[in-house]
């Protein structure tokens, strides 16, 4: 009796593992081209959504409206704005620097496509310090994919 209990859910237990399986396969197949992940190496300490990443080497890839930030112990993920550019074609990261505070602006992945972050407030706030004179003004630094 108990090993006809242990082979029915060990049955149980391969259906499920199976079906599982498809999922993750159909999913790693369905995920649209635009989702490719490109590496940049960061040399400074940014801010995405409100997360203050340290320097490193990042992934950025996105899907629909949401683009993902991971580094090797830090990630951020922030819904973005698509852009198109027919006159600039390579993977970039752009940032806003304030005075010695860069914030990501832009991601672009290559093929004229990229990706416009929102303001934050703290940039908000910069840019109106700076054009009071209070800061340094704002900066346009560009980072290039590995």
């Amino acid at each position: 009796m108990r090993a006809a209990k242990e082979g029915v859910m060990r049955k149980r237990l391969l259906k499920g593992l199976w079906a599982a399986s498809l999922v993750a396969v159909l999913a790693v197949i369905s995920m649209p081209v635009g989702a490719a992940e490109i590496h940049f190496k960061v040399p400074f300490s940014f801010t995405v959504n409100g997360a203050v990443l340290p320097p490193g080497t990042y992934t950025i890839s996105n899907a629909q409206s949401a683009l993902w930030v991971r580094g090797f112990s830090n990630s951020a993920v922030v819904m973005t704005n698509r852009l198109e550019s027919l006159n600039d074609t390579g993977a970039k990261l752009v940032f806003d620097k304030y005075g010695d505070q860069y914030t990501l602006r832009q991601a672009w992945t290559g093929g004229g496509n990229g990706r416009e972050l929102p303001r934050p407030r703290l940039a908000r706030e910069l840019a109106d310090a700076a054009r009071s004179g209070e800061v340094a003004k704002m900066e346009r630094v560009v980072i290039p994919a590995l």
